[in-house]
């Protein structure tokens, strides 16, 4: 089996009890990990295939899949928003991209909003994180099926931060200090397709 061979792309809803379809024409594929900024991932296919009617711009989800057997979907290494997409359609065809952001970047576009916590005091660092995430899934319509994984690093802090402060911003900052963490959103499993903030610390 070649190496290409071996990664599959999906698509389906954001939701985690929706249905992931495996997008067998894409090709131009690319995706890129990121330690400690925002992961993303993309693939170009023909506008007529019945693959395009299951992608909606801001609301379905790109799922990369590791492969070692054929016969196996794998291990999910990379889940993320499918953006807006750019068409080129000449006279040989109709040709599609379609980019994607991990739940990182969603998070940096989440704002602390009016009647939510501002401040922490002598907190552990990575729930000060967690908190901020909660506050974002609890507003009308902001659910990202987010859930907490690890979260715990035995490094208190006392912060506080302004309304309409980006949420992935204050955390990113945050996890940048001396005695700082990395930490990242992580899909807890191929099958049930969840979302997790995981804090490593040191």
């Amino acid at each position: 089996m070649s190496s290409a061979a071996q990664w599959t792309f999906a698509v389906g809803p954001w939701n985690p009890a929706a249905i992931v379809c495996d997008v067998n024409a894409a090709h131009s594929r690319t995706v890129t990990f990121n330690l400690t900024d925002n992961s993303e991932a993309s693939f170009t296919i023909d506008g007529r295939d019945p693959s395009c009617r299951d992608i909606v711009e801001l609301s379905t989800d790109l799922y990369v899949y590791w492969r070692q057997r054929a016969d196996l979907r794998g291990s999910l290494l990379y889940r993320g928003r499918i953006g807006k997409s750019s068409d080129v359609l000449d006279a040989d065809g109709h040709s599609v991209t379609v980019p994607s952001v991990d739940y990182r970047c969603l998070l940096r576009r989440r704002l602390l909003m009016h009647g939510a916590r501002q401040r922490w005091d002598n907190t552990d660092q990575a729930h000060i994180a967690w908190d901020l995430i909660q506050q974002a899934q609890q507003r009308t319509g902001g659910d990202m099926g987010i859930r907490a994984g690890h979260v715990a690093t035995g490094v208190r802090r006392d912060r506080s931060y302004e309304l309409g402060s980006s949420i992935g911003e204050k955390i990113q900052e945050l996890s940048e200090v001396i005695n700082g963490f990395d930490w990242d959103i992580t899909a807890t499993d191929t099958d049930s397709l969840g979302l997790q903030l995981d804090v490593w610390h040191p």
